[in-house]
């Protein structure tokens, strides 16, 4: 049961009606909204999972008994709580951060990839160490680009292709499954790294790149931001400090560390490749 028209209490504020001066009731007012913009029916409906009932439940009864059943959205999601200290995250407890305070410290790109790294029906535990990690992520994702576009196949015969994009996307079309999506670039990373190692193998870079863009108009995180882009000559010298380290010239390889590093670039070697972030 539910009420579309509420009369009005005392200090409340309230229109008048046929039936006597009230508000809508029951969340009456995203039902006309939502037919007002979207039509009958549309795709998805999404909220946070305290709306389910009786927020959602009354606009879907309400919206079919005026336009007919398997009218009103087509698909509804429901997000887990953002929480700090293991509390939901409201205005109404203080403990709320606004975008713009949080990309005076991180970029976008961090946030958005912290976002896509988690179920969106689980809840997230926000931190700035949270946050952290997904930068250290997000960088070795982008550093695995940067290899790869610097790739030198040596043939285009009998390339070595590495398909994953089918797998991805059969995970985004399981209620949109973005943490086991990422899983599975992962593995594909370390894949073509392992192919990258071997010199015998010449892998087809273009194929992988030609993926990544493809999985990267959903995600938006897997290529470089211009600002987070460095300059040729910066490159060069990862380059020449790679090679250093491949021919145990450590005496260079640690001079070319020190110079990137006052040059605000910091290098870290890991089991994927050496990644840089700016400091």
């Amino acid at each position: 049961d539910f009420v579309l028209w509420k009369f009005k209490k005392e200090g409340e504020p309230s229109w008048d009606s046929p039936w006597g001066d009230g508000r809508p009731g029951w969340h009456i007012e995203c039902s006309a909204m939502s037919y007002k913009h979207l039509g009958e029916t549309f795709d998805i409906h999404s909220g946070g999972l305290d709306l389910l009932f009786p927020h959602h439940e009354c606009e879907l009864a309400q919206s079919e008994a005026a336009y007919g059943k398997d009218t009103f959205a087509q698909y509804w999601i429901h997000n887990g709580f953002v929480n700090v200290n293991k509390e939901k995250m409201s205005k109404s407890l203080g403990n709320f951060f606004t975008l713009k305070e949080i990309f005076e410290k991180y970029d976008p790109q961090v946030v958005r990839f912290m976002f896509l790294q988690t179920h969106y029906r689980n809840p997230i535990d926000f931190s700035d160490e949270l946050l952290e990690q997904a930068k250290a992520g997000l960088e070795r994702l982008h550093g695995f680009v940067r290899g790869l576009e610097n790739y030198k196949s040596t043939s285009k015969e009998d390339s070595l292709e590495i398909e994953f994009e089918k797998a991805v996307m059969e995970l985004m079309d399981n209620d949109f499954d973005t943490s086991g999506a990422f899983g599975t670039i992962f593995v594909a990373v370390k894949s073509v790294n392992k192919a990258l190692e071997d010199k015998m193998v010449n892998l087809n870079s273009d194929f992988i790149l030609e993926q990544l863009k493809s999985l990267d108009k959903v995600f938006g995180v897997l290529f470089p931001t211009k600002e987070a882009t460095i300059d040729s000559d910066v490159e060069k010298l990862i380059k020449e400090r790679e090679d250093a380290r491949k021919n145990k010239d450590f005496e260079t390889s640690d001079r070319i560390r020190d110079e990137l590093r006052d040059r605000g670039i910091e290098l870290e070697d890991t089991a994927d490749g050496t990644i840089w972030k700016k400091v």
